[in-house]
């Protein structure tokens, strides 16, 4: 019986310790590791979900701007440019030379006649052959040029 006499101290001393279980529970910071982990994943998931969005915006953005570069037409334009001022000065040239034609020896103007003669045989085929309006004028004045230039020598 002494047993039962103790009872209710032992009731009370068990209710003491699990009250002072549950208070220490309370009480003790617990680590949340793994909901912090979650989050933290989360959080570098949105940034790198928020970064790759905006690329793809620039990207988007940069392929609807229309290329600023040349076109085959600017490069065609500049190349006829070009040429027109080759051939000028050639023109310029040759006239320079066709001035001084009284001066050539007898066989340099033979030799000058003859390829001016191969170039004129040449610049007939082509204009033969052209089929473009604008090609048959180049052709057509180039023909002129070179009779006037075997004229001039023969």
């Amino acid at each position: 019986m002494s047993w039962l006499r103790a009872l209710p101290l032992r009731v009370v001393f068990g209710i003491a310790i699990l009250l002072a279980i549950i208070g220490m529970h309370m009480a003790v910071a617990k680590p949340r590791l793994p909901f912090v982990l979650i989050e933290s994943f989360d959080k570098a998931w949105s940034l790198a979900h928020d970064a790759a969005d905006r690329r793809m915006t620039e990207i988007e953005a940069e392929a609807a701007k229309p290329r600023r570069g040349p076109t085959l037409d600017d490069v065609l334009a500049r190349m006829d440019a070009e040429l027109s001022v080759v051939c000028d000065a050639a023109t310029d040239l040759l006239d320079t030379q066709l001035a001084t034609l009284d001066s050539l020896a007898p066989d340099r103007r033979a030799a000058a006649l003859d390829c001016t003669l191969h170039h004129l045989v040449a610049a007939r085929e082509s204009l033969v052959h052209a089929n473009d309006p604008a090609e048959f004028a180049e052709y057509d004045a180039l023909c002129e040029r070179l009779r006037d230039v075997r004229r001039l020598l023969g």
